[in-house]
């Protein structure tokens, strides 16, 4: 099994290579012209959103630990976001320009 934040790490890197490939070459104009509008942000936000219970019991433990998972994620991909977010949707982050309900 692999370690979660190793997954998403790759994740991003695959979806980064994939934007990049897809600006070349993609068929579909519309994937050409996002793929060309993402390629051209100087900035990239990592956010892992993972619900877990919000209160962990013994019937409904949390899984994840989530500044463990934090410090992690931001180890494995600081050379492209460093500072990476976990949350869920009882997180409060105001860089993050959106809600869960």
């Amino acid at each position: 099994m692999i370690d979660l934040a190793d997954e998403i790490s790759i994740k991003v890197r695959d979806t980064m290579a994939v934007l990049f490939a897809a600006k070349l070459n993609a068929n579909d104009i519309f994937e050409k012209q996002f793929a060309q509008q993402a390629n051209k942000k100087t900035r990239i936000r990592i956010v892992l959103h993972l619900e877990q219970p919000q209160k962990s019991s013994k019937a409904f433990p949390k899984v994840f630990d989530e500044a463990n998972l934090q410090s992690k994620l931001k180890a494995k991909v600081k050379a492209i976001d460093p500072h990476p977010i976990v949350m869920d949707k009882y997180s409060y982050k105001p860089s993050i320009n959106w809600k869960v309900s």
